[in-house]
Order: C-alpha cells, then sequence, then structure tokens
C-alpha cells in the first residue's frame, strides 16, 4: 500500500483534478468542450458576481454521473493547439498546469515499471 497503491492513488487523482480543472477553463474561455470537459455545464457564476465563474460539484458530479464520467484526454486536437499557440495568456495557463504535473507523471510510470 505505502509503496504502490497510495502514490499511485495520489499522483493520479492529482493529474486527473488538474486536466479536468484545465479543460473547464479552457472550455469557459472558447464556448467549446476542451479535453472532454464542458465547463458551461459544470460551473456556475453567483449573481452577485455574474463575472466570476466557480466550479459547481454539484453540477460536475450530477454530470459525471449521467454520462458515466468524464471523457478526458490530456491530447489536443490540431486547432486546439493551433489556438493555444495564438493565446499567450492560455499558453501560460496550460504550462503552468503541466510543467508541476511531470513529477507525478514520473511517479506513475515508475510504479508500473
Amino acid at each position: 500500500m505505502a509503496e504502490c497503491a497510495r502514490p499511485l492513488q495520489y499522483a493520479a487523482g492529482t493529474v486527473n483534478a488538474s486536466m479536468s480543472y484545465l479543460g473547464m477553463e479552457l472550455s469557459l474561455a472558447w464556448g467549446v468542450p476542451v479535453l472532454g470537459v464542458p465547463g458551461s455545464q459544470c460551473s456556475v457564476s453567483p449573481p452577485t458576481e455574474p463575472h466570476t465563474v466557480l466550479v459547481s460539484a454539484t453540477k460536475m458530479f450530477s454530470w459525471v454521473i449521467k454520462n458515466g464520467g468524464f471523457l478526458i484526454s490530456t491530447a489536443l486536437n490540431h486547432e486546439a493547439i493551433v489556438r493555444l499557440q495564438a493565446e499567450p495568456e492560455w499558453r501560460n495557463r496550460g504550462t503552468e498546469t503541466w510543467v508541476p504535473l511531470e513529477p507525478l507523471l514520473k511517479d506513475i510510470e515508475n510504479i508500473h515499471m
């Protein structure tokens, strides 16, 4: 448990959650599902703060249950890659998310090996 199960669960859970949130942010900004995550269906803007977008756990989990889980992919299609390159803010956001995950991905690889 201490050598495999717990480290694997932590690393995989962290990568999954990070990619889910990045996908929701991109989906909200671009108006299309990115990385399989429908941002508009998993977020809410409080009436008192209409420009603040929050992730709604209730909406997210009801969507997950209704659709049989997230269809998360860490691969962007060609159109999304071109769009990221043209939008420095989102390119930086993607890099800020991905770079810290690389050690966790290495941990997952080592556990599997």
